[in-house]
């Protein structure tokens, strides 16, 4: 499954995920962000190439400060939309974690990665072990932590964006502890 790319679950059942390609891409005059813009998107099991414009649009932009990646995604439609499921997958390295309420921490040989989630779209996250199996196998080493994050029946309204917020701070190891 394809980590780091957002995925909508449309109410005929169909998925579609922000990648093949943004529609725009902005680099940020700071040299420190970017921001891409899709408003047609891959069918998850269609054919290659063949985007849908599903009738609203997803602006994401990552900004770089100091140890911490900030990636905002802004939903938006020019007329009412439903979309069932929004949901987003986090894989990690990481060999253990903690889930507290305010942010998941999770840890392995080479440092710690703590995600924080705001904005008004509520994203729910669940964290998995997934082990040696297929979804745990990464092209150099294993990825046997997976981190969700979805939020089920968003209604868009037009001119009303929604968004939500994904920060990621890195640390490394404390020499001595692995951790």
């Amino acid at each position: 499954m394809p980590a780091g790319a957002s995925y909508f679950e449309l109410s005929d059942g169909r998925v579609l995920a922000a990648t093949d390609g943004a529609d725009a891409i902005k680099p940020g005059a700071d040299g420190r962000s970017l921001e891409a813009t899709w408003r047609r998107f891959a069918l998850v099991g269609g054919k290659t190439g063949n985007l849908i414009e599903p009738g609203f649009t997803v602006s994401i932009t990552w900004r770089i400060d100091g140890t911490t990646l900030t990636r905002t995604e802004t939903l938006s439609a020019t007329e009412d939309v439903s979309i069932r499921r929004v949901s987003f997958l986090l894989s990690s390295t990481a060999t253990s974690f903690t889930n507290p309420a305010s942010a998941i921490r999770l840890s392995g040989p080479d440092g710690v990665l703590e995600a924080t989630t705001s904005g008004n779209l509520q994203m729910r996250s669940a964290i998995r072990r997934v082990g040696d199996e297929p979804l745990g196998r990464g092209p150099r080493v294993p990825i046997p932590t997976h981190v969700s994050y979805e939020v089920n029946a968003v209604q868009l309204r037009a001119g009303q964006p929604q968004d939500w917020v994904l920060s990621l701070t890195a640390s490394a190891p404390i020499k001595g502890t692995g951790r």
